[in-house]
């Protein structure tokens, strides 16, 4: 996974204030662009979890889109999905969950 973007790299690149961007995220998705931009390889990890019929860890899974720190991923992951990155799996693994099942809202607020 490439490098995600950060706050000011948008700014920069749409060439608009900080605030402009905080607006407009706001009355677009009613969240903050950090939180849309956290929510991005959760979401991520969640589809590969939920489109993988083997049994891939949810390690590998977080591995892929970026994660380093595995102990703040789960807790990411459950603040967003109110599950465990695990209880996926094993449910999309017994056939429960699968892509045409949506996701909560990446709209969640982060701590």
């Amino acid at each position: 996974m490439t490098h995600a973007p950060r706050v000011i790299d948008l700014c920069e690149r749409l060439q608009i204030s900080r605030r402009t961007l905080q607006n407009s995220f706001h009355a677009a998705a009613e969240t903050t662009p950090l939180n849309y931009l956290r929510s991005v390889p959760l979401n991520g990890v969640r589809r590969t979890l939920m489109t993988t019929r083997a049994a891939q860890l949810s390690i590998d899974a977080a591995e892929q889109w970026g994660f380093q720190h595995l102990s703040h991923f789960a807790a990411e992951y459950y603040e967003l999905f109110a599950e465990l990155p695990s209880q996926t799996a094993r449910a999309a693994i017994a056939g429960v969950a699968g892509p045409e099942q949506a996701p909560p809202s990446i709209t969640r607020q982060h701590r």
